[in-house]
């Protein structure tokens, strides 16, 4: 898929899931600043650490010769999972149905999956009717991406989802 069928896709799962239309602008400007919408993206670090491509790190994780993936410490994926217990959570959602590691639909069902139960409060504030792109933005990277460089990164998050606000506010499908 290309970014933009996967901002698409990120902007009509959302919205069938009825998130306000800010809230989902908030994730995706995290999401874009995350993996760029890339749903292989492998933390670039750790390419050249593990010497394995976007391509090669997800082939070898879905054919099984890449057997670290849960305790690598390496973002990947939409949403950089990094964190052992998620990863561990997010391949086995994906592998009990028998797809990619690399594929970006399960992968937002999967980030749904987790903002509605391990992230309900976070998913609470944002499906506030009043939120506003930026607070959603705000809400999304303290509390899911939880970056260590926070208030470094938010300003082009919020920058990136003020601008999908206005690309989709008004998409029809």
């Amino acid at each position: 898929m290309t970014t933009i069928e996967v901002e698409k896709l990120c902007w009509r799962f959302f919205s069938e899931k009825g998130l306000p239309k800010k809230a989902i602008a908030g994730i995706m400007g995290n999401i874009k600043a995350e993996s760029g919408f890339n749903p292989t993206n492998l933390e670039n670090s750790y390419e050249k650490k593990l010497k394995m491509s976007d391509s090669a790190y997800t082939k070898n994780v879905d054919n099984g010769t890449y057997t670290n993936f849960v305790k690598d410490k390496a973002g990947y994926g939409l949403c950089q999972w990094t964190y052992w217990s998620r990863k561990e959570a997010l391949k086995k959602y994906i592998d009990a149905r028998g797809l990619s590691i690399g594929d970006a639909h399960p992968q937002l069902q999967y980030l749904y999956k987790e903002l509605v139960t391990t992230f309900s409060k976070t998913y609470t504030k944002l499906t506030n009717k009043l939120i506003t792109v930026t607070s959603a933005t705000k809400i999304f990277c303290k509390e899911f991406e939880n970056p260590a460089n926070y208030d470094t990164v938010v300003k082009d998050r919020i920058k990136n989802a003020k601008d999908y606000y206005k690309k989709y506010k008004n998409y029809k499908w």
